[in-house]
């Protein structure tokens, strides 16, 4: 938001994108593509280099292979304390890198994503109409910032979300506007795992939401959390598995504040103009109640700062389940 002020003052004659470390190493792994293998061994042995997996390469991807080698190790040990050792592996690699030339194709940088600023904008308003159990509901949503992982993708970075002050009101069929949700602050990062990089996906959520419980439609407080693997899928995708904990307060139970454990496994596909999540959750709290859900997510960019979202989600509370489908039009600004 501050660039998007800072560029329409006119005060920005240029933009220039200068790609991480990490992203870079990315991209050349991607290059190499099944010989990416020989790079990751070839970093921390140098004895590779003497094998038929690596001297049957034609000289141009030996030096691709070798050039990857050098900079994974050292993004390896950028942060590390300088030894001999490192230091003479890290040479030993320099040296063979430099005995070959690079092809203009494989050295050339990686594309410039969508600029940040000219992604969708930070805050929301949504108005969703649907039905829940048979009765029709209309939801307002009024959120703050910033960013959840079905809003449209381009401009943000991808497979994570950051939302705070996220507030849902819902009117029933028959009943009176009332709270439906409020969520403070919300943090998922959902990033592959893959042979160079082993990042841990984690999430964060606070606020209030309802939960059936004895019958009754409660507002509780809560505060839920997880960690867990993201891998790559087919379809441009990626799988997901956390392990999940949530406390919760809440007046039905037999313990008002009690704490529960679980698991939530998924799938996350991130387009120019769809995206789609589908999650199945598992929690057992410490009182005997359990409670599954499973959610369908869909969201479709229109047009800038217009987008359309459908979402199904089918809950069991302890035995007792009940089904939501809506569909919402979305405004940014």
């Amino acid at each position: 938001d501050t660039v998007r002020v800072t560029v329409d003052a006119g005060l920005v004659d240029r933009v220039v994108y200068r790609a991480a470390d990490q992203t870079v190493i990315k991209d050349r792994i991607t290059k190499l593509g099944p010989d990416a293998p020989i790079a990751y061994l070839l970093a921390s042995d140098l004895s590779v280099r003497e094998e038929p997996a690596f001297t049957a390469l034609p000289a141009s991807r030996q030096g691709e292979v070798a050039d990857v080698a050098y900079k994974y190790y050292r993004y390896l040990n950028n942060t590390a304390e300088r030894t001999p050792a490192i230091a003479e592996q890290s040479f030993a690699l320099l040296r063979m890198q430099r005995d070959y030339d690079l092809s203009d194709d494989y050295t050339a940088p990686p594309v410039t994503p969508v600029q940040p600023d000219q992604g969708h904008r930070t805050m929301l308003l949504s108005a969703t109409v649907g039905s829940e159990e048979r009765d029709f509901y209309t939801d307002l949503e009024w959120r703050l910032a910033y960013h959840d992982l079905l809003d449209p993708a381009p401009g943000y970075p991808d497979g994570m979300s950051l939302n705070m002050g996220r507030f849902v009101l819902r009117a029933r069929e028959g009943d009176a506007l009332r709270l439906q949700e409020l969520s403070l602050v919300e943090i998922r990062s959902l990033i592959p795992r893959d042979r160079f990089f082993q990042p841990w996906s984690w999430q964060v959520q606070t606020g209030l939401d309802r939960q059936w419980t004895v019958g009754s439609d409660e507002l509780v407080p809560q505060l839920n959390g997880g960690v867990g693997v993201t891998y790559g899928a087919p379809l441009d995708g990626r799988v997901f598995a956390l392990a999940r904990s949530r406390v919760e307060y809440n007046s039905k139970f037999d313990r008002e504040l009690d704490i529960a454990g679980g698991a939530v496994i998924g799938f996350l596909r991130q387009g120019l103009r769809h995206n789609t999540l589908l999650e199945a959750e598992q929690l057992w709290f410490t009182d005997g109640e359990d409670r599954t859900t499973l959610k369908l997510g869909h969201n479709f960019l229109l047009k800038d700062n217009r987008a359309l979202r459908l979402h199904v989600k089918r809950s069991v509370n302890d035995s007792v389940g009940y089904t939501e489908f809506g569909l919402g039009y979305r405004h940014y600004f």
